[in-house]
């Protein structure tokens, strides 16, 4: 990989491989959700599989050494109200983003920043405060 991070967008499905300690190169891959059922009866077919649409980079993944066994994880989306009446929720304490690329933790220390300058902005008078807005609660 020489530093460098490969990333490939394909229609149904990523992968992505980027350098990471003692000469070692990681690889994910991303397949929609419907397709777990399958990818967990042949987990050894599966990233195959996922990478076949960039040729030039299976060949290369299929000439390398593996390091460790092939792990995977099904991991559903979900999005909940990230505010309420006394609270706020940032990055990925409100949803679930893709965990391997830490985009969650970066949108939570982006959101923690910007619920903080609009905190002070309130309590120092430089902003009006924040009308409330009725959430409706769920029944039990």
């Amino acid at each position: 990989m020489h530093g460098r991070c490969e990333t490939y967008v394909r229609p149904d499905r990523a992968f992505a491989a980027w350098s990471m300690n003692d000469d070692r190169t990681v690889v994910i891959c991303g397949d929609p959700m419907r397709r777990v059922a399958a990818d967990r009866a042949d987990v050894e077919a599966g990233c195959p599989a996922t990478i076949a649409p960039a040729p030039a980079f299976a060949e290369r993944a299929a000439s390398a050494t593996r390091e460790s066994r092939l792990v995977g994880a099904a991991v559903p989306n979900f999005f909940r109200r990230p505010y309420g009446p006394g609270r706020a929720l940032v990055g990925d304490a409100g949803y679930v983003r893709d965990f391997i690329t830490a985009r969650g933790v970066q949108d939570a220390f982006r959101d923690a920043e910007l619920c903080g300058r609009a905190l002070d902005e309130t309590f120092t008078g430089r902003a009006p405060a924040p009308v409330p807005v009725p959430v409706p609660v769920p029944a039990p």
